[in-house]
């Protein structure tokens, strides 16, 4: 894994390592985010659209329900969780709105 610039955990707060987020989304498109090693949440990745609703409206309690879920299911061996919109709906129980 690789080793990105010291910041705070978006979901916890604690010491985390921070480093830029790509994957093909389809042939000439890239989808960027940013990606985290953290202690306590595991290595997680959050495309950009997620990671601005993470920073910008998610509660405290949310970011919690969050953190519990990646600590219960972490991605494979070696290999950033990556946190999809759908699955943070689905993790929080419901569709999440940019407003709050």
């Amino acid at each position: 894994m690789n080793n990105g610039e010291k910041t705070a955990c978006l979901l916890c707060g604690a010491q985390a390592e921070r480093s830029p987020y790509s994957i093909e989304t389809g042939p000439p498109q890239t989808e960027g985010g940013w990606k985290y090693l953290c202690p306590n949440c595991g290595p997680y990745a959050l495309p950009d659209n997620e990671h601005h609703w993470v920073e910008h409206f998610c509660s405290p309690d949310q970011r919690i329900m969050i953190f519990e879920y990646l600590r219960d299911n972490p991605g494979d061996e070696g290999q950033y969780k990556v946190l999809t919109m759908e699955e943070i709906e689905k993790v929080l129980g419901g569709p999440t709105s940019g407003e709050q």
